[in-house]
């Protein structure tokens, strides 16, 4: 999930629901 997370570094606002999922 992490590496969403980096790749997603733009969607800082979804960073709570990758951390959930």
């Amino acid at each position: 999930m992490k590496g969403i997370v980096l790749a997603g570094g733009l969607g800082t606002r979804l960073y709570p629901l990758t951390k959930i999922t």
